[in-house]
């Protein structure tokens, strides 16, 4: 996926939340923060990139309070924080540290939160 750049897409966030996907894989683990939910291609590209990567969880990022957020539908495992960080210190984004993982409260607008299920 030579074509992405995860600090680029970090910074185009603003007042619309982004999409976004956590890979695990065995050569790697990556995040994909996109404008819209990642496509099948991409997800697979980056699947396969990180050495038979399963995607682990998705949902959309946004700002809060000055803070990187990760917000998920199901409660966020407390190893996301971690696989995240490592990601974004290896990505070269650790401006964006610390980011907030949460789960979607009734509050949340259901923004870019339209990816289905069926590739998990």
């Amino acid at each position: 996926m030579p074509d992405y750049n995860l600090k680029q897409s970090l910074a185009k966030i603003n007042a619309t939340p982004f999409s976004f996907a956590l890979i695990e894989g065995k050569n790697g683990d990556m995040v994909l923060v996109t404008p819209k939910p990642a496509t099948g291609k991409l997800l697979d590209d980056t699947k396969e990139e990180c050495g038979d990567g399963k995607r682990v969880a998705k949902g959309v990022c946004l700002w809060e309070n000055g803070k990187l957020v990760f917000v998920t539908q199901k409660p966020p495992m407390p190893s996301w924080k971690s696989v995240l960080k490592k990601i974004f210190e290896e990505q070269k984004c650790s401006l964006f540290l610390p980011i907030r993982l949460r789960q979607r409260s009734n509050d949340d607008a259901n923004d870019s939160e339209t990816e289905d299920d069926n590739d998990s």
